[in-house]
């Protein structure tokens, strides 16, 4: 009687980590997934970092003009 008690808790420790490693690939998938789609969106951020750094650099001299004009009209 012992030894089926101990028979069938081991089939179900087995089992437990039957489960436990499918769920443990799935996670790590899951979190390799994540990666990839984190690189992507990290590329994307840089690019559109770049794009506004430039508009920023060529709206600058414009803004400057503008307040240098508002400084002429206001003072006349």
């Amino acid at each position: 009687m012992p030894s089926q008690k101990i028979k069938g808790s081991g089939e179900k420790n087995l089992s437990r980590i039957q489960d436990d490693t499918g769920e443990l690939d799935y996670l790590q998938n899951q979190l390799k997934r994540m990666d990839g789609l984190s690189d992507e969106l990290i590329g994307i951020l840089d690019g559109f970092d770049g794009r506004l750094m430039k508009l920023e650099a060529s709206i600058r001299p414009i803004h400057k003009s503008t307040q240098n004009l508002t400084k002429l009209a206001s003072s006349e």
